[in-house]
């Protein structure tokens, strides 16, 4: 038997039909609702735990990006520029701070002889890297930023005496430079 025009507009089905229009109960939403906040905290979390990570890659490419720009910078116009690589005068992320993290015990030059890890995380005089109308650096330096003790990571930018910038990232199971 056919449902009548007013059977569909109050949303029942004719007898004996063989798919009967239901509904979600009140306690199918409920449990629906609980495994959505479930799924949405445990995706917090890890979201949460991703970030002393992502604003360490961050910071470096910033301040890749930095020596990058002040180097052309001082070629373009022609004068000596400078950046300063302090807490006071350079400002790094949440969770970032220069410096390293326990494990790395070697710079990421290579040369071994006479390297001393660097309180502060920075190895440039003054902890100013200055570049000269040329491109060439005063004096090579190396950037350290750790995440510790968040993540016990440690990214590097070198400077070379040509005034290349360089980064690297601390591989703490094989204890070497990337």
């Amino acid at each position: 038997m056919p449902c009548k025009p007013r059977c569909r507009v109050a949303g029942l089905a004719p007898r004996g039909s063989v798919f009967p229009l239901r509904g979600y109960t009140l306690v199918e939403l409920l449990i629906v609702m609980a495994l959505v906040g479930v799924v949405i905290s445990i995706g917090a979390m890890n979201f949460a735990a991703q970030m002393p990570h992502d604003n360490l890659r961050h910071a470096a490419s910033a301040v890749v990006s930095d020596l990058r720009f002040t180097r052309q910078t001082a070629i373009t116009k022609g004068i000596e520029n400078a950046i300063e690589f302090s807490s006071g005068a350079y400002v790094l992320p949440k969770y970032v701070k220069f410096g390293l993290s326990g494990g790395v015990n070697k710079p990421p030059s290579g040369e071994e002889s006479g390297w001393n890890a660097q309180v502060d995380g920075v190895t440039f005089h003054d902890n100013t890297a200055t570049f000269k109308p040329d491109g060439v650096i005063k004096s090579a330096g190396t950037i350290f930023l750790t995440n510790t003790p968040f993540g016990n990571e440690t990214r590097a930018i070198t400077v070379n005496f040509t005034g290349r910038v360089k980064a690297f990232k601390w591989n703490e199971n094989a204890k070497e430079w990337e």
